[in-house]
């Protein structure tokens, strides 16, 4: 018949908590995927009146009372008309 060791199994039985404990505290709190911020979104700011749009992360335009703000070049196919005076916004 086999001999059992106490020791052994009473060491092992301690030692897995600590190793679950210890694996779970240097984990790192990564918020889920809903919190984090994305490289490309866009920021509806409440307290400036604004819309930012971000791309790659950075800031390339900003929606306001006066108009849209393009940081960079905006390409168009077709015509654009422009009805009214400055300020004549709806």
């Amino acid at each position: 018949m086999p001999r059992f060791h106490v020791l052994p199994a009473l060491l092992l039985l301690a030692l897995c908590p600590a190793f679950w404990l210890a694996a779970s505290a240097l984990a790192e709190d990564v918020p889920p995927e809903s919190e984090q911020l994305k490289d490309t979104r866009i920021e509806v700011d409440e307290q400036a009146h604004v819309i930012r749009f971000f791309i790659d992360g950075k800031e390339m335009a900003v929606l306001d009372a006066l108009g849209l703000h393009v940081i960079g070049d905006i390409d168009y196919t077709g015509a654009m008309n422009d009805k009214g005076k400055p300020g004549d916004a709806p």
